[in-house]
C-alpha cells in the first residue's frame, strides 16, 4: 500500500518512512505475514513492525523545553517502541501503555521502565554482535536526578538506539 502522508510504498501496520499508521483494512498480508503475536518469527518480524527512526537528540531536547516537558511523553513512547523493535521483544508493552502506566503510578513505573530499557538495549546490542553496556542501572539512577535526569537518561537511550538503527 502507499502511505497517504508521504507516498512511501510499504506493507506493515506503520509506515517505515514517516511513522504514520496504516488503516487496518488496508494491510495486505504477503507470504508468511501474520498479526498474531504468538506466530511472529524472525522471518516476518520486519514485515510486522515499522522500524526505527534515527532522531536528533538536540531537537528532542529543544522540543521538551518548548513544550514544558510534554514532548517527554511522546519521546518515551517512541523510545519504548523502538527498543522493543530492536530487541525483538516477543510480547512487548507498546509505548502508549508505558506512558500511561508511568502517569498513573506517579512515576514509579518510569523507574522500572528505565531499567528495562537498558536491558532491552543490551539485548539489541547482542543481536547486532556488540557487547552489552549494562546501562540499565545508570538510566535508573539518572531518572532520580531532579529536573535534568529524565532528559539526560532519554538522551543516552536515544543515542544507543540511533547507533543500533544504522
Amino acid at each position: 500500500m502507499k502511505c497517504e502522508y508521504c507516498g512511501y510504498t510499504f506493507n506493515a501496520p506503520k509506515c517505515p518512512n514517516c511513522g504514520a499508521f496504516a488503516p487496518a483494512d488496508k494491510i495486505e498480508p504477503s507470504g508468511n505475514f501474520t498479526t498474531d503475536p504468538k506466530k511472529i518469527t524472525n522471518d516476518n518480524y520486519i514485515q510486522y513492525y515499522a522500524g526505527v527512526k534515527v532522531r536528533s537528540i538536540l531537537l528532542c531536547i529543544v522540543l521538551c523545553l518548548i513544550t514544558c516537558g510534554l514532548y517527554l511523553l511522546i519521546w518515551m513512547s517512541n523510545l519504548n517502541d523502538e527498543s522493543n523493535f530492536l530487541s525483538r521483544e516477543p510480547k512487548p508493552t507498546t509505548g502508549t501503555p508505558a506512558v500511561l502506566y508511568s502517569i498513573f503510578t506517579c512515576g514509579i513505573y518510569l523507574l522500572y521502565w528505565s531499567y528495562m530499557q537498558g536491558e532491552r538495549i543490551d539485548k539489541a546490542r547482542m543481536i547486532k554482535n556488540l557487547p552489552p553496556t549494562k546501562m540499565g542501572i545508570i538510566y535508573l539512577v539518572l531518572i532520580l536526578v531532579p529536573y535534568i535526569g529524565v532528559i539526560v537518561s532519554f538522551s543516552l537511550m536515544q543515542n544507543e538506539i540511533n547507533k543500533l538503527a544504522v
